[in-house]
């Protein structure tokens, strides 16, 4: 089944868990989210923790798992569908942690199509639902070594892959060192190659193409959109929700205005107050520092939620406190 959407918020580990995905949702219903990044094997030992539970208002939302065992996949997929309403199951095949190379998951896997194809055939056992794979145009194994990546690499892994019914690719637009660069370094530093996933689209008209890195603004998005079928947004979403607000308005259709940043930190404190005894909802104070970036007496804010002195607080009082240093024409705007 092909995937049918223009703009998805890419998993992030640590960033995109219910909280994170509660206030893009604040600002966007029709952007699609993913859960972080998780293991099969987790979701076999019954570890459904805040990564894998869902918010009622979270469609369109997809999964990411991370495997290297096609039998842990099918399984994963049996135990997800029976508990949980995903709309979309996909593969890690772009990850160049070195935990996740020490597990066998992730980038690494791009050296065995073959192996990832299995996986990809088993997740199609027990769902209809839409499988994609998340992966980069290539992988070297040393920096050192480093060569040129081309065309003909990723055509074949793609060619692959697509022998076992797989039609989704989500492609990051770089590739991937596995040893030497950290995943900062392997964000940053290997160029970006559009022209490489716009090429596929070209060959492979009846497949999804979705286009991932270094996306930061509005014309980024529809330059893509005139070569591929959707982009993935990542760390500019994370960076700034409101950006998310801005692009749904743009090209998704969506209609509402943009709620104010006032209204958004208040829906915060009544969504906290409800969670208080959830076991991460600390966490939701780091999202929340995202809703007001780059605007006036962002610091004063940032910092008023993380002061020592707040152990003595519940937490819909620290952040009931750090709205307090926020001036009027930040709480005022919407964009």
């Amino acid at each position: 089944m092909l995937i049918n959407r223009k703009i998805s918020i890419a998993p992030m580990v640590a960033i995109t868990d219910e909280h994170f995905r509660y206030i893009i949702r604040l600002l966007s219903k029709k952007v699609t989210l993913y859960t972080p990044m998780i293991s099969a094997k987790s979701i076999i030992m019954g570890e459904l923790n805040t990564i894998v539970k869902q918010n009622p208002n979270d469609s369109p939302i997809a999964i990411q798992i991370a495997t290297n065992c096609e039998n842990d996949a099918a399984k994963a997929i049996e135990i997800l569908e029976k508990n949980f309403n995903f709309e979309e199951y996909n593969l890690n095949v772009g990850c160049p942690s070195s935990r996740i190379q020490k597990a066998n998951y992730g980038a690494c896997l791009m050296q065995n199509p073959i192996q990832v194809g299995k996986i990809l055939k088993a997740m199609q056992k027990n769902t209809n639902k839409p499988i994609s794979i998340k992966h980069r145009i290539g992988i070297r194994h040393n920096k050192k070594e480093y060569q040129e990546e081309t065309y003909t690499e990723l055509k074949q892994f793609v060619d692959k892959i697509i022998e076992y019914g797989i039609k989704n690719f989500i492609v990051h637009a770089r590739i991937a060192i596995l040893n030497g660069y950290s995943p900062e370094d392997n964000h940053n530093i290997p160029k970006l190659k559009y022209d490489f996933v716009y090429q596929l689209k070209k060959e492979y008209k009846n497949t999804f193409i979705e286009i991932n890195g270094g996306i930061i603004n509005s014309n980024h998005i529809e330059t893509h959109l005139s070569y591929v079928d959707s982009v993935m947004i990542g760390r500019a979403a994370a960076q700034n929700p409101y950006f998310v607000a801005k692009i749904s308005r743009e090209f998704l259709g969506e209609k509402e205005q943009i709620p104010t940043r006032k209204e958004i930190l208040f829906q915060m404190v009544e969504y906290i107050k409800e969670h208080n005894k959830h076991p991460t909802i600390q966490t939701t104070l780091r999202h929340i520092m995202r809703v007001t970036h780059s605007q006036k007496n962002a610091r004063k804010f940032r910092q008023a939620l993380t002061a020592p002195f707040n152990q003595n607080l519940k937490n819909h009082e620290i952040l009931l406190n750090a709205i307090e240093h926020l001036k009027e024409d930040t709480l005022s705007s919407n964009s």
